[in-house]
């Protein structure tokens, strides 16, 4: 071969492999975004939908048993959501009186660390309404970011 054609040839083999990686790219990125979806919303209205269409799919519900359904399933969707809240309330205050107790086992400098942990563990946990917590800790500080296991 002589010099132009080569230079030609990887020019070739490199524009073929820099566009099937741009095209890729694209492809991929379509087609995460279709089948990653957002995590469900637990408010009784989504909660409601989301099981109407799976028994109307699966049982083939008729129309009134579809009413019916949508009727039941909003009306314990309503009482779930609440009882969450009770118990989210009541274990928020078992955690009060945990720390209350432990706490009291510590010395000065150790209660100063304990609350910096705790104002730390606060923030970490803390997460607009209706969304879920993460299933996984943060990276330590300086650490690359990470995805969470699927």
């Amino acid at each position: 071969m002589s010099v132009p054609s080569r230079a030609l040839v990887v020019s070739c083999l490199i524009g073929t492999f820099v566009a099937g990686a741009v095209s890729g790219g694209f492809v991929g990125a379509n087609v995460a975004s279709r089948t990653i979806a957002k995590p469900p919303s637990f408010k009784p209205e989504d909660v409601t939908k989301r099981m109407c269409e799976r028994f109307t799919g699966e049982l083939g519900l008729t129309p009134p048993q579809k009413e019916a359904f949508e009727k039941i399933i909003h009306e314990h969707s309503l009482k779930m959501e609440a009882a969450h809240k009770r118990m989210g309330s009541e274990i928020k205050g078992l955690f009060q009186q945990m720390d209350d107790q432990l706490l009291a086992q510590l010395d000065a400098e150790q209660k100063i660390k304990f609350i910096e942990f705790n104002k730390k563990r606060a923030h970490r946990n803390a997460r607009p309404e209706g969304e879920k917590p993460q299933r996984f800790d943060p990276p330590p500080p300086g650490a690359p970011p990470t995805e969470p296991p699927k």
